[in-house]
C-alpha cells in the first residue's frame, strides 16, 4: 500500500512542476503582450549596444553599428581561422587591391554565426606586418576612417529566398536573422559597392580578377560595381578543420531548434528574445554570448596576450586590442 502512496506523491509533484511551468510561461506571455514595441526596442538595443549591435525592426534583423568595439579591433586572417571554435561557419572572401599608395582590403562573408544567419561587407586598409609565432604571421589591417567609408548594398539569400537586405555608408555592413540556420553553401549574396572615382573602382576590380572571378560574376556601371557572391575563389579557413565545422555546425542546428521550440508562441526576433527573458532568463544570457556578439575563445585571447608584450613586433598596431 506505501508503494500506492509513493506512486501518488511523485504523480502530484510532476502534476505541481507543470502547474508551476505552464503558470510561469503564461505570466511571461502576458509580459510580453503589455509591454509596447518600442519598449522593448529601447531595452532591446540597451542590451545589445555593448556587443556593437541594434536591433533592425524593419526587416527584423541585427545590424551593426558605426562607433563600436569591432571597429576598434581591425581586421586578419587569424579572425578568420579562429572563427569555427566560436560556432561560426561560413564563406569569406578577402579581396586586396593597391589604391592611393596603400594596401586596401574589402571582404565578404556569408554563413552561420552561433544561432544566426548573415552576411556581412567590410572595408579596411593595411597597418603593419605582424608576426606571432605559432599564432598568427601576416598584415594587420585596420578599419577606415569616416572619410574613407563606402556606399554599399547587399541582399542575402538562401536558395533563392531573401533572408536580409542592408544599404548604407558603412565601413562593416553586416545583417543576421537570429533562429535561422543555413549552410554556406545554401546562401549567396549581391555585393554593390560605389566608389569615389574610377582609379579605385579599376584597382578593385583588378582584385576581383586576380582572385578568379569571371565577367559574368562581376556588373560594372559607371563607378558601382556588383558582385555575385555565391562560390568563393579563395581557399576557405574552414577546410582543415571539417570536423570542428561539422561540430559547430551540429551545435548549431541544435540551438536554433530549441530556440524555435521555446518560442514557438511569438512569430518576430523582438517578442521572442523578451519572451525568454522573462521566462528562461538563462537562456536569455546565453543567446548573447554566441556567434558574433563576442563568446571569448583562447587563442584570441593568447593573440592579444602576445600583443601587449612590450617586445611584441606589432605594439604599435595592437595596443587597441
Amino acid at each position: 500500500m506505501k508503494y500506492v502512496y509513493v506512486g501518488i506523491g511523485i504523480i502530484l509533484v510532476i502534476l505541481l512542476i507543470c502547474l508551476i511551468c505552464y503558470l510561469k510561461k503564461r505570466h511571461a506571455m502576458k509580459c510580453v503582450c503589455r509591454r509596447c514595441k518600442e519598449e522593448k526596442i529601447r531595452d532591446l538595443n540597451c542590451v545589445l549596444e555593448p556587443f556593437g549591435y541594434e536591433y533592425c525592426e524593419k526587416q527584423d534583423i541585427f545590424i551593426s553599428g558605426y562607433y563600436i568595439w569591432q571597429r576598434d579591433m581591425g581586421y586578419c586572417r587569424f579572425y578568420d581561422e579562429s572563427a569555427v571554435s566560436m560556432n561560426m561557419v561560413f564563406d569569406c572572401e578577402p579581396v586586396p587591391f593597391y589604391y592611393d599608395g596603400r594596401e586596401w582590403l574589402i571582404e565578404f562573408w556569408k554563413g552561420q554565426y552561433g544561432m544566426s544567419t548573415g552576411g556581412e561587407v567590410g572595408i579596411y586598409v593595411a597597418k603593419d606586418e605582424i608576426d606571432l609565432p605559432g599564432i598568427f604571421t601576416g598584415t594587420m589591417y585596420e578599419s577606415v576612417t569616416d572619410e574613407e567609408m563606402l556606399p554599399m548594398e547587399f541582399v542575402l539569400k538562401k536558395n533563392g529566398r531573401t533572408l536580409c537586405k542592408r544599404s548604407a555608408v558603412h565601413w562593416w555592413l553586416a545583417g543576421f536573422l537570429l533562429g535561422e540556420c543555413s549552410s554556406p553553401r545554401q546562401l549567396s549574396m549581391e555585393v554593390k559597392i560605389t566608389f569615389p572615382n574610377r582609379e579605385m573602382r579599376n584597382a578593385f576590380l583588378e582584385g576581383l580578377y586576380r582572385l578568379g572571378y569571371a565577367k559574368h560574376e562581376v556588373c560594372v556601371c559607371n563607378l558601382t560595381v556588383i558582385i555575385y557572391f555565391t562560390v568563393p575563389k579563395c581557399r576557405q579557413p574552414r577546410r582543415k578543420w571539417r570536423c570542428l565545422v561539422w561540430l559547430a555546425q551540429w551545435k548549431n542546428r541544435r540551438n536554433c531548434c530549441i530556440y524555435k521550440k521555446l518560442t514557438k508562441y511569438f512569430c518576430t526576433s523582438l517578442d521572442r528574445i523578451d519572451y525568454l527573458r522573462c521566462c528562461y532568463p538563462r537562456i536569455y544570457k546565453l543567446l548573447l554570448c554566441v556567434g558574433r556578439l563576442g563568446r571569448k575563445n583562447r587563442k584570441l585571447e593568447k593573440f592579444r596576450k602576445c600583443c601587449q608584450k612590450p617586445k611584441c613586433p606589432c605594439r604599435n598596431v595592437c595596443d587597441r586590442l
